[in-house]
């Protein structure tokens, strides 16, 4: 399944997983490697979505 992951201030990511905590996990973990500047407060998670089309 694909999800789109929000963070409350960072923007959206998306990503392919088998359950929504994978997703999740694979989400923080790229925002961390795309932004390895930013606190691991400001990676909070607003919002997972189920993308029925990805």
């Amino acid at each position: 399944m694909t999800y789109k992951i929000t963070f409350a201030d960072l923007g959206w990511y998306e990503v392919k997983a088998e359950n929504r905590k994978e997703a999740e996990e694979v989400a923080i973990f790229a925002a961390r490697n795309f932004h390895p500047e930013l606190p691991a407060e400001r990676l909070k998670i607003e919002k997972t979505e189920v993308l029925h089309n990805g």
